[in-house]
């Protein structure tokens, strides 16, 4: 099974917040992650949404 990177870097915190042990390599990978989805918005690569569009898609 493969799981994507924002999947994995959710695992590693689910388990280290259990534990209630701070990780600094997963604020590593939060920020980089974070940066890279930052960049796509940017360049016009992903487009985002509105609240009103995001919750209608919850539904």
């Amino acid at each position: 099974m493969s799981l994507q990177r924002f999947d994995k870097i959710s695992l590693k915190e689910d388990r280290q917040y259990a534990f209630n042990f701070p990780d600094n390599e997963i604020e590593k990978e939060w920020i980089e992650e974070s940066e890279m989805r930052y960049e796509l918005y940017r360049n016009g690569t992903v487009k985002g949404i509105t609240l009103a569009e995001f919750e209608k898609r919850l539904k």
